[in-house]
């Protein structure tokens, strides 16, 4: 079922104090969220379609966490070389970035099936 929201356009001063609300109509149900309320449900954001060549480079996504202000965490597959990588990064600070092996890569890995 797909949500349609409609963005109620309020003065500049309820914008800049960051209480900015949208009006959120689920199922003929109408509800107002607030910027704040909206930014704290949308907390993940699946990527099943993100791809990299050999390796994840951390650098530049260390650059969009800073540049767009995101926290990132990524578990990569490589099913080739058999090795998974675990990536997190705060605000363009990188929390954790480690090569996770395996010792019997099909049957350790969560999806074994996944990456190049």
């Amino acid at each position: 079922m797909v949500t349609e929201v409609k963005i109620s356009e309020l003065p500049a001063a309820t914008a800049a104090n960051g209480t900015m609300q949208l009006e959120v109509n689920d199922g003929g149900t109408s509800k107002r969220v607030t910027n704040a309320q909206q930014l704290a449900y949308i907390q993940t954001v699946p990527l099943s379609d993100f791809k990299a060549a050999w390796d994840i480079d951390t650098r530049s996504l260390q650059k969009v966490s800073l540049d767009y202000n995101l926290d990132l965490r990524i578990w990569g597959f490589e099913r080739g070389s058999q090795f998974n990588r675990d990536i997190e990064i705060h605000k363009g600070a990188v929390v954790r970035d480690r090569s996770v092996d395996y010792e019997d890569y099909d049957w350790e890995c969560i999806c074994p099936d996944l990456g190049g």
